[in-house]
């Protein structure tokens, strides 16, 4: 397993990725109206100004995308960590959670927030997030949909559960 920078090439692999996550993962936190909205508004093309200007990178198992994670080191904020279904429950997502964590400790912030879709929440919780809110992020219809607002300390000295 590979973690690296995300190439404007891997857009099609990352946007399969993400499609495949949010069907498969999403199902039962959201309804499928929901879903439908929110796949219907990705593309691959649409990953390309992230892949330009944020810290993106994906988790590569024999050079095809597993998973990928985008971090916005002006914020602060953990945009995404999303895993193929089939990559889910190997350690690929705590592996891109410790690259996000260091990263951004490297580069002077003290904590990450990040905004949780349902599903996602316990996940999150067993890396060291608490929850702060629940709110919703507007699908692009401007139709609400639930997520959780989460933040994290991070200490220089953190170490990192093996078993997430």
């Amino acid at each position: 397993m590979l973690i690296r920078k995300a190439l404007e090439t891997d857009a099609e692999q990352i946007w399969s990725v993400h499609t495949a996550s949010i069907r498969h993962f999403c199902s039962k936190s959201y309804t499928r109206d929901q879903i439908d909205e929110w796949i219907g508004f990705l593309a691959p093309e649409r990953y390309l100004e992230p892949i330009r200007r944020l810290e993106f990178v994906v988790a590569e198992v024999d050079r095809q995308v597993q998973g990928f994670c985008i971090l916005n080191l002006e914020t602060g904020e953990l945009h995404a960590i999303y895993l193929a279904p089939a990559a889910a429950r190997h350690g690929l997502g705590s592996k891109l959670m410790t690259w996000a964590e260091t990263t951004a400790r490297q580069h002077g912030w003290a904590e990450l927030f990040l905004k949780a879709t349902l599903n996602a929440v316990p996940f999150y919780e067993k890396c060291g997030f608490r929850i702060e809110r629940t709110t919703n992020h507007p699908l692009p219809s401007g139709t609400p949909r639930a997520c959780v607002e989460m933040r994290k300390a991070l200490t220089p000295d953190m170490k990192r559960r093996q078993d997430l």
